[in-house]
Parts: C-alpha cells; sequence; structure tokens
C-alpha cells in the first residue's frame, strides 16, 4: 500500500510539474505574441500617411517658426563680436606691456638668484 502511494505521489508530482512547464511555456507564448502584435502595430501606426505627414507638417512649422529667431540671434552675435572685439584690442595694447615688464624682471630676479647661488658654493 504505502508502494502504492508513493507511486501516485510521484505520479501526481510528475504530472504537475509537466503541467507547470506547460503552463510557462504558454505563458512566455503569449508575452511573446503580445511584443509581436504591439511592434507590428506601432509599425503599422508610424507607416500610415497621415502620421507622416502629420510629423512632417509639425516640423515644418517648427522650422518656420525657429528660422527668423535664430537670424537675430546670429545678428545679435555679430553685434557682440563687433563690439567687444575693440575691447579685446585695448586690453592686449594695455597687458602685453605689462607682461614684458613682468618678463623682465622674473629674468632679472632669476639672474640674481644665480649669482647668489654661483657666489655661496664658491
Amino acid at each position: 500500500m504505502k508502494r502504492f502511494q508513493i507511486a501516485v505521489l510521484l505520479a501526481l508530482t510528475l504530472t504537475h510539474g509537466s503541467f507547470a512547464e506547460n503552463r510557462v511555456n504558454r505563458m512566455s507564448q503569449y508575452i511573446e505574441n503580445i511584443k509581436t502584435k504591439i511592434s507590428h502595430d506601432f509599425h503599422e501606426f508610424v507607416n500610415k500617411p497621415v502620421v507622416k505627414e502629420h510629423a512632417e507638417s509639425f516640423v515644418e512649422d517648427r522650422q518656420t517658426e525657429l528660422e527668423p529667431l535664430a537670424v537675430k540671434i546670429q545678428g545679435q552675435l555679430q553685434d557682440m563680436e563687433e563690439h567687444f572685439k575693440p575691447l579685446t584690442e585695448n586690453v592686449k595694447e594695455n597687458v602685453n606691456p605689462f607682461i614684458a615688464s613682468l618678463q623682465q624682471k622674473m629674468e632679472s630676479i632669476l639672474q640674481m638668484l644665480e649669482e647668489h647661488a654661483n657666489a655661496s658654493s664658491q
């Protein structure tokens, strides 16, 4: 009797395992079918001429709206360049002599340090 009960339990376990595996396979197939349908429907929707026309129209409208703004910004940038160019030239004229003077002083200091180092080593 015990062997019969063990055999029945073993048969039920195997049957249950096979049903569970079958359900997992069916669920995987169901999910795969949903993914395929969504992808197909999306491509079908995107490839409709009406959607393409709306997208092209939207892009053209935005381009038409933004072109004058782009021209305006470009003009402002050119104005700023024209305004800053004399200022930068003026700064260069004032800074270059200062840099040359600083370089001469640094060279003088380095020369004095070398002389001092040579005098100390003798």
